[in-house]
């Protein structure tokens, strides 16, 4: 069960330990600071933010609870109640917290200390970068209710031949084939089965002009769990990019999350809003330059039959050991929040024009063919020589605009 905790927030500027459980007026999504159109400089959004809640558990008979934060630059540290649950790496991925043993049915108190300062050891961080960051608790935020044993993590592929790959994982990270499934296509039940695998026939394949999307229903120890998904194949071969089968020419924009005055944090109806207008453009795929970006945006570009290429955080700049460390996790929970869009149809997994570096690199393609063998994965350069590791060689042309782009 999901509780969304996104309304009647406290908030300050700097750490203030006793907004710990109080209530006030503001919302997320939410930026720290208001910043002007122009004329400001990336430092004026560095700071560490307080954001205090007070709120009722809506699930008090479901035992296990777990915070989800959908997006919070750049650290976050959660209070909760009594306990100090440590600071976790968000950025442009979710982050949770385990508060299983202590919520209570009435009168929880939470607090989010929100660091935005630039880490040198934290993508894309440690030299230039051609975006700004901004700060605060720029996406959703919800409490997981769960039974004790339930699913921690769920992937669905589905093929133009209309064959369904389920991968379920319990609340221990091991898989699991004890799952009952229900096919829906506009409310109407198309088949239902048990078992991660099976077949349907005479389905609608996902296509740019009909993109038609199906609701699969899984139920595990009487919990139900909802995924979308569409029947399509997207393959890369040397002549080109072919969706079920058809050579298609992909003509696209790149895209940045941030507008004026409040940065990242746009709701969902504006990151909708953002997909129909690419639509309308008359291009068929976006690439999420440079970072992974929000779950609204995405989803509406599934509606749209808007193709999306997504990107691992960075600009150029390639750190060191602890960076590496921190970009090969970024990379697994990148691959984990997105391969369930029918709309995504590679993975972004090179720095956007860095230089080689064939064990990070090759690092990271392991973990996409492992978490992700179904989709390619493509790297962007703009130099010549430069090594091939992902699928795709993706190039910027010196001397012109990276912003439109074709394959």
């Amino acid at each position: 069960m999901i509780q969304p905790l996104n309304a009647h927030y406290s908030f300050a500027i700097g750490k203030k330990m006793e907004l710990l459980g109080k209530k006030a007026e503001v919302s997320l999504p939410h930026p720290a600071l208001s910043l002007p159109h122009h004329y400001y400089s990336e430092g004026d959004y560095q700071g560490v933010f307080s954001y205090g809640l007070a709120f009722d558990d809506e699930h008090p008979e479901l035992p296990v609870k777990i915070l989800h934060l959908e997006g919070a630059m750049l650290k976050v540290h959660c209070y909760f109640n009594d306990a100090d649950l440590g600071e976790k790496i968000s950025g442009y991925l979710p982050v949770d917290f385990d508060l299983t043993g202590l919520v209570k049915k009435k009168g929880n108190r939470l607090l989010l200390l929100i660091d935005s300062r630039e880490d040198k050891q934290i993508p894309p961080f440690g030299n230039v970068v051609d975006y700004l960051t901004y700060a605060g608790i720029y996406r959703p935020v919800s409490l997981l209710s769960h039974k004790e044993n339930y699913l921690s993590d769920i992937f669905v592929k589905a093929n133009a031949n209309g064959m369904i790959n389920i991968e379920a994982y319990d609340e221990k990270g091991a898989k699991t084939e004890d799952i009952d499934c229900q096919l829906y296509l506009d409310d109407n039940l198309i088949a239902e089965w048990k078992g991660t695998q099976n077949t349907i026939e005479n389905i609608k394949t996902y296509t740019f002009d009909e993109p038609t999307l199906y609701t699969l229903k899984l139920t595990y120890n009487g919990e139900e769990y909802i995924k979308t998904l569409g029947f399509r194949d997207a393959e890369w071969k040397k002549d080109g990019f072919y969706l079920n089968g058809k050579k298609t020419k992909l003509i696209g924009l790149n895209r940045h999350q941030t507008y004026p005055y409040f940065g990242a944090a746009a709701a969902a109806s504006l990151q909708a809003d953002d997909a129909h207008l690419f639509k309308q453009l008359g291009i068929n795929v976006i690439r999420t330059s440079h970072y992974p970006q929000s779950e609204a945006f995405l989803a509406e570009c599934d509606k749209l039959g808007l193709l999306v290429i997504d990107e691992i955080p960075g600009w150029q700049h390639i750190g060191g050991e602890q960076w590496k460390k921190t970009l090969l996790d970024f990379t697994a929970r990148m691959i984990k929040k997105e391969r369930n869009h029918p709309c995504l149809i590679a993975y972004g997994l090179r720095i956007d024009e860095s230089r080689d570096d064939h064990d990070l690199y090759a690092q990271i393609e392991a973990i996409q063919k492992e978490l992700d063998p179904s989709r390619a994965s493509i790297g962007v350069r703009n130099f010549k020589g430069s090594e091939q590791l992902e699928d795709i060689y993706g190039y910027n042309e010196k001397g012109k605009s990276s912003r439109p782009f074709a394959i």
